[in-house]
């Protein structure tokens, strides 16, 4: 299949309207427990917020943020346009989309790349792809479910700037996927442990009372070591990732 080429938009037609992307990226820093890839056709489209159907037949909602990255490719957002989407999925079920792609169906988005993970950071998988001779940047909501040295085989979108959002990786499902019915909200647990290693943007944490190793997503990873106590309070997301309000030494 050809790779996208069409360049990147600066905004997006939505019901004959443009929605221009125009804010800086200051204000699209948001609590983002979760970034993953959407995909699905487009039910409704109103200003900056489109309702999607996926291939099973769940609706969501998707919020595009100013400041998104459009890659319209001639196409319009209008009911019956295929759009795959990636963001922020945040606790109360809204998916905030910092990138949008538009196709005219789901087969353009049936791109299969084939390489070996080389490595890992925050929401992205490195992989070296043969075929293209390059090291690729692969969008996914949990890099730890991969590890170095992998060989991986990915089916998705393939942006224009070359980034590719995967919809399955191994023959696994890496998009998000609506909850049927309404989302319940997010409760707050409170969670202590050891510090047992420090990584960018997180606290991996002994925690006693669960007897698993869990991952606190902080900020100021540099106000901790490795040894001491914390004890904390916040939520989860569903793969359970801890995102604390805030954190004390115990």
């Amino acid at each position: 299949m050809a790779r996208f080429t069409t360049a990147l938009a600066v905004g997006l037609l939505v019901g004959g309207s443009m929605l221009v992307a125009t804010a800086p990226a200051s204000a699209l820093t948001r609590y983002c427990p979760t970034r993953e890839s959407f995909f699905g056709t487009v039910q409704s489209a109103q200003g900056n917020t489109i309702i999607l159907r996926t291939d099973d037949g769940r609706s969501g909602t998707v919020t595009i943020d100013n400041g998104a990255r459009v890659n319209t490719h001639g196409y319009a957002m209008r009911p019956g346009t295929y759009v795959g989407a990636y963001g922020c999925l945040t606790p109360n079920g809204v998916f905030h989309a910092s990138e949008v792609t538009l196709a005219a169906n789901q087969s353009l988005y049936a791109e299969t790349i084939t390489g070996v993970v080389r490595r890992k950071a925050g929401d992205r998988l490195f992989v070296y792809e043969p075929a293209r001779g390059t090291t690729g940047i692969w969008y996914v909501p949990d890099v730890d479910d991969f590890r170095v040295g992998e060989t991986v085989t990915g089916t998705g979108m393939l942006a224009a700037s070359g980034e590719f959002y995967p919809q399955s990786i191994n023959n696994a499902s890496t998009a998000y996927v609506p909850e049927m019915g309404p989302r319940p909200a997010p409760r707050s647990i409170t969670l202590s442990g050891i510090v047992r290693r420090i990584v960018p943007g997180a606290l991996i944490v002994w925690e006693p009372s669960r007897r698993t190793t869990g991952t606190w997503i902080v900020r100021n990873t540099s106000a901790f070591r490795v040894g001491e106590s914390v004890i904390a309070t916040g939520t989860e997301n569903r793969r359970g990732d801890f995102y604390p309000f805030s954190v004390r030494r115990s």
